[in-house]
């Protein structure tokens, strides 16, 4: 099933190059001249994509009036970016010096995206925002550089983290009421992937495969990822607000070689989790599996040796 994505309801007719939310094509004339800005600096597709009233950031086509994003010059403490506690005209968020959502929301925009962005605005606040505005750009990045599908990138993107911050107790009645795996309960961190993933599939009626599964994995990866899984799984790790030890070396991985740049993530994924005693996915460790056999099987194709021999 294809559809729009309009505010929280999903309706028919979604573009039918994406087969993913969208807001159904009204803003593909500023698209196609390259989103040109009004008097405040906002797309000209402003009135078309964010619900009627609803107070979304601008760079989704908010409503004349509605509060504005603190690029667009609105002022510091409207509901502007405020969850980021960034100031009038300022570009970044500001508890992480991460790039501005404008750049998230234009390329939301550019995809037909703007409702679910819009949605996603409303959905969650603070850092949490910060973060999948960045997941969003920087998988746009990474799938124009591999050859993934760029508008499932952002999709997924924007999705990846909608339950992340649910709360224990709501997140373990999800896993009952969508027949989820039992032992995700009590382990957010895990769950709220497979979570998003049921809710996209059983509430809103997503039934593409590629997009789902990206979503459902971007936590532990897994055998076999796809193209657009790696894709995800790598920008959720090194998108601009995020500050751990090897972060640095992963983002020069990630631009240098995806697979590479994932084995490297499991790896220190598997060494963080086991140092402090928690609860390692099976998925991750067969993952890292998985990509060092090919790997290998590649090396040996490289020099002159049969795959088979592995």
């Amino acid at each position: 099933m294809k559809m729009e994505y309009t505010g929280s309801k999903a309706v028919g007719n979604a573009p039918a190059e994406t087969g993913i939310p969208a807001c159904g094509g009204v803003c593909a004339e500023a698209r196609a001249a390259g989103m040109p800005g009004g008097a405040a600096g906002m797309p000209a597709c402003a009135e078309t994509c964010a619900p009627a009233g609803a107070a979304a950031c601008a760079e989704t086509g908010a409503p004349a009036g509605a509060t504005a994003c603190a690029e667009t010059g609105a002022p510091a403490g409207a509901t502007d970016c405020a969850e980021t506690g960034a100031p009038a005209g300022a570009t970044a968020c500001a508890e992480t010096d991460a790039p501005a959502s404008s750049e998230a929301g234009r390329i939301a925009a550019s995809c037909g995206l703007c409702g679910l962005f819009s949605e996603t605005c409303q959905r969650l606040s603070g850092r949490r925002l910060c973060h999948v505005k960045g997941v969003a750009a920087t998988a746009y990045a990474y799938a124009l550089k591999y050859g993934a599908d760029v508008c499932k990138a952002v999709a997924a993107a924007l999705y990846h983290d909608w339950f992340r911050d649910a709360g224990t107790d709501r997140l373990d009645a999800l896993i009952e009421a969508y027949g989820l795996d039992a032992r995700l309960k009590g382990n957010p961190d895990l769950s709220h992937s497979k979570i998003a993933a049921a809710y996209m599939e059983n509430e809103l009626g997503i039934d593409d495969s590629e997009l789902l599964d990206a979503v459902r994995f971007h936590t532990t990866g897994r055998p076999a990822m796809s193209l657009l899984e790696k894709v995800i799984y790598i920008a959720d790790a090194t998108e601009p607000s995020r500050v751990f030890p090897a972060v640095s070396r992963l983002r020069e991985l990630a631009w240098e070689d995806l697979d590479k740049a994932c084995v490297f993530a499991l790896e220190n994924t598997i060494r963080y989790v086991e140092e402090r005693g928690g609860r390692l996915d099976t998925d991750t460790l067969e993952a890292l599996g998985w990509l060092n056999a090919a790997a290998g099987a590649t090396c040996k194709k490289e020099r002159g040796f049969d795959v088979a021999e592995q």
